[in-house]
């Protein structure tokens, strides 16, 4: 009997130590609302759940992780990119975002902070790359076009060398 209780002992640790969870909690501006969760891979994109948020535009979600390794884990509304998670057994992850901005916040995740900052980073600059454009564009057919060019090219290449090292970073 006493080989029993060890042997069901073992087991019972063993599968506790090889699946465990990332608790996931957020909330939207939006009440009522569909909010899809799934699971990224390098080429996949796999649905593992849907919840509701509730009256206030609040959700939960229990995240199962196995092997210790961290899961990617886009949160979207039927219409909407809400934030990409990176979460990790033991997590508490809390998410604040409004539907129709790409800014969000998080804690509770230092994989998903630096996804944020990344995000955030990506953000500023594709706002820095249409406003150069749209200078461009206005200058289309003025006098002093080539020069303009000349200097909106600059700009741009600056903006893009400075993504591009925060990504790398």
């Amino acid at each position: 009997m006493k080989k029993i209780i060890y042997l069901l002992a073992i087991a019972t640790l063993s599968w506790a130590c090889s699946t465990s969870t990332a608790d996931i909690s957020g909330c939207i501006d939006t009440p009522n609302t569909k909010v899809n969760l799934s699971k990224l891979g390098a080429s996949t994109q796999v649905l593992l759940d849907t919840v509701r948020t509730d009256a206030k535009g609040c959700f939960r979600y229990k995240l199962k992780i196995q092997d210790n390794e961290p899961v990617f884990l886009l949160v979207k509304t039927d219409s909407a990119h809400i934030a990409t998670l990176l979460a990790n057994k033991g997590e508490k992850i809390q998410l604040t975002a409004q539907k129709n901005t790409p800014q969000y916040t998080v804690s509770g995740s230092e994989g998903s902070l630096q996804l944020q900052e990344l995000n955030n980073n990506f953000n500023t600059s594709m706002l820095k790359f249409d406003s150069l454009y749209r200078v461009l564009k206005i200058a289309e057919g003025s006098k002093d076009y080539a020069a303009i060019y000349k200097k909106i090219n600059l700009e741009l290449g600056a903006v893009y060398v400075k993504q591009k090292r925060e990504t790398i970073k």
